[in-house]
């Protein structure tokens, strides 16, 4: 009996690494597959969209950020700009943003000189809208600390050619939220060019203190970054991200070095009116005993001043008594008569005098001062003058010297 083999086929180790690559191949490639679906996604959704005619891009970081970047692009796009106070035309133009209490929001200040004046606009959100403060006259914000209330402050600045004006932008903004007039109407503080306190001390060295250095110091704050209406959308977001990234808040600005500056200012401001207090307590004393101060504008004596300039005869007939007088502060003269056409020159002296009792050394009357003028050998007396306040008369005759305005 013939027995048969029975044959089993048997896979061969050839055949099962073919279909562990095939595997493999294919987990590769759908890994590949799905991470370049994320990434083409991503790149899809990254991809502008239109809506509104308005180019939507990437959100700036800061809720209020996009707020003013769509305000201020919708602007441009609309051709509006001047709708909210701004001209294709500025000069020198600047942009930040600044944090006061008024207003949740920081608000937005776009600086800008005109006809070589400084102009600032101010921008505010309320109820998700932006809303514009612009200004006729040259305005400016400054940073400055108010040594009286001891507090740091934003002012809105106004100048002038003859003075300064200071209004709090916290105050002006407050009232503009309460429904009040978006002009000012008043300025709470005024600096004009004379308002400076000057004494001379003994040995004729000048001390001066304005007005305005006993009230503020002026704080340095950042300038901001230029501005152009000009400017593409995309530069004017990354404008506004740049600005909101090194953007600090009113407690940051005014850091250690931002106060110990002003300390020291404020310090150099108190020893400066001490100074001042003293020179006129010595004045005070000087005055009382009679004595005759020679200061840079003026001299003083008794309670009453007399001030360097030209003094006019107010006499109609001067043909007949005399002409004007220039005083000036070394002492020295000059008169010119019109009638007769002469001119003379020499030294005044300010005393104080009465009139003696004939045949006597006495006074006849109460003291008072005058102004004697000497001829030019300085002996001779040429006139001599009752003194007022920026005036003198005629001891003999009734003509009457006042300050040429």
């Amino acid at each position: 009996m013939e027995i048969k083999e029975e044959y089993t086929p048997v896979l061969e180790k050839k055949n099962n690494k073919k279909i562990i690559i095939i595997v493999v191949i294919i987990i590769f490639v759908l890994a590949l597959l799905g991470v370049g679906g994320f990434f083409v996604y991503n790149w899809w959704q990254s991809i502008p969209t239109s809506k509104d005619g308005i180019e939507e891009e990437a959100k700036i970081s800061e809720v209020w950020g996009e707020t003013y970047f769509t305000y201020l692009k919708k602007a441009k796009k609309d051709d509006n700009f001047n709708a909210i106070g701004l001209r294709d035309t500025m000069e020198s133009a600047k942009i930040k943003f600044i944090e006061v209490d008024s207003v949740k929001d920081p608000i937005m200040e776009i600086s800008y000189t005109k006809n070589k004046k400084e102009y600032s606009n101010i921008y505010y959100i309320k109820d998700e809208k932006v809303n514009a403060l612009t200004f006729s006259e040259p305005i400016t914000i400054d940073m400055l600390y108010n040594i009286e209330d001891e507090e740091y402050g934003y002012y809105l600045h106004n100048k002038d050619e003859k003075e300064d004006n200071y209004l709090s932008l916290e105050k002006h903004l407050k009232d503009v939220l309460d429904g009040k007039s978006t002009s000012i109407r008043e300025y709470e503080y005024t600096f004009k060019e004379d308002d400076v306190t000057k004494v001379t001390k003994e040995d004729g060295k000048e001390v001066t203190l304005s007005k305005f250095d006993e009230t503020f110091v002026e704080a340095e704050t950042e300038k901001g970054k230029d501005f152009g209406a000009n400017l593409k959308n995309s530069a004017l977001k990354d404008l506004i991200q740049e600005i909101i990234d090194e953007f600090k808040p009113k407690k940051e600005i005014v850091n250690e070095d931002t106060k110990n500056d002003v300390e020291e200012k404020v310090t150099e401001v108190k020893t400066k009116k001490d100074e001042i207090k003293e020179i006129e307590k010595v004045k005070e004393q000087k005055l009382k005993n009679n004595e005759v101060i020679y200061e840079d504008n003026q001299v003083l004596y008794g309670d009453k001043s007399l001030k360097y300039g030209t003094y006019i005869n107010d006499i109609n007939n001067k043909e007949i008594l005399g002409g004007d007088y220039i005083i000036n502060k070394d002492k020295t003269y000059t008169y010119t008569g019109d009638g007769y056409n002469d001119k003379e020159s020499g030294k005044y002296e300010i005393e104080l005098t009465c009139e003696i009792e004939l045949g006597t050394d006495k006074c006849a009357s109460a003291k008072f001062w005058t102004i004697v003028f000497y001829e030019e050998n300085g002996k001779d007396i040429r006139e001599a003058f009752k003194l007022g306040n920026d005036s003198f008369e005629g001891v003999q005759y009734s003509n009457h010297y006042k300050l040429k305005e």
